[in-house]
């Protein structure tokens, strides 16, 4: 199996995990959206509601219905997420051994281990406390559209269907809190693996489609030592291969990009940012990165004011 076949195999495994992942989430937000909305036409047609209630009190307890609504499928959405994380631990360690041609264990995991390496800073479920933050733009979306839906006097129906949009976007939300900790956890087992071997490079991996962002595009093929944290960016699905003596020379993806035609290099950088490169700059000035404590290095693309 070459690095480039083996790298494939690991996106594939990985956008199989996510689709599964997706699949149930999604049905527990469509479940959410009915049950919001439910109780949004009961407390808006409903006679002895609108004859007690002000519309303030009103407004406060139908965004206190969103909130508890999110609430309740946290557990759901931890779990599934989770199950998700240690679907690619386990077999991205089954991968590793016959990409390696090992026969022992160490790449095995057990539920004790998966934990521990699912548990970041002070102990706290990193899954828990994200979802936590997600309430906070969720709710201030559904009072926005209240508050307006109200002001414009539509129908109860109108005004359910504008929350609609508070459960969009916080199931887009949740699919990117998906995808992005499922491929962390297992970029994170993969570096353990690494070290457990004594393997004391990898390489970063990226599908270098019109579709593989510009950061991706800089970090593939570059070298990071094993003890390295990396992270690129949320909804990343690079994968990292080891670094070993039948490895061989892996093209960058800087070498590759200077190759394409300018028709797609301008795709892929935007009008502006094609304008610099063509001016001179090299691809790696596009992106900075940063210091996070709790992603390791984090790469981010240059804002253009900043050239």
């Amino acid at each position: 199996m070459t690095p480039q076949e083996f790298a494939k195999k690991q996106r594939e495994m990985l956008i199989r995990t996510e689709k599964r992942s997706a699949f149930i989430l999604l049905n527990e937000f469509e479940k959410m959206k009915k049950k919001i909305s439910d109780f949004i036409l009961l407390q808006l047609t409903g006679p002895i509601t609108l004859k007690k209630l002000s519309e303030n009190d009103l407004l406060k307890k139908l965004l206190s219905e969103v909130e508890s609504r999110i609430i309740e499928i946290k557990n759901p959405f931890v779990k599934t997420v989770q199950k998700a994380q240690t679907t690619v631990i386990k077999q991205s360690g089954a991968s590793l051994r016959e990409f390696l041609e090992l026969k022992s264990k160490i790449f095995e995991r057990d539920g004790e281990a998966i934990q521990k390496l699912l548990q970041r800073a002070n102990g706290k479920n990193t899954l828990s406390v994200i979802f936590d933050r997600m309430k906070t733009p969720v709710r201030q979306l559904a009072k926005n559209e209240l508050i307006e839906g109200f002001a414009l006097g539509e129908s109860a129906p109108q005004i359910a269907a504008r929350l609609h949009k508070t459960a969009d976007l916080g199931k887009a939300r949740a699919l990117t809190i998906a995808r992005t900790e499922t491929n962390e956890a297992y970029r994170a087992a993969t570096r353990d693996f690494y070290r457990e071997a004594n393997i004391k490079e990898y390489i970063w991996m990226s599908a270098l489609d019109p579709r593989t962002c510009l950061i991706c595009w800089m970090l593939h093929g570059q070298k990071f030592k094993s003890s390295k944290m990396t992270f690129s960016h949320p909804n990343c699905r690079c994968v990292l291969i080891p670094k070993t003596k039948h490895t061989g020379n892996i093209i960058t993806g800087a070498e590759r990009f200077a190759a394409l035609e300018p028709g797609f290099q301008k795709q892929i950088l935007g009008n502006k940012r094609f304008e610099i490169f063509k001016a001179g700059n090299s691809l790696d000035e596009f992106v900075k990165s940063e210091k996070s404590p709790e992603f390791g290095e984090r790469f981010a693309i240059r804002n253009l004011d900043e050239f």
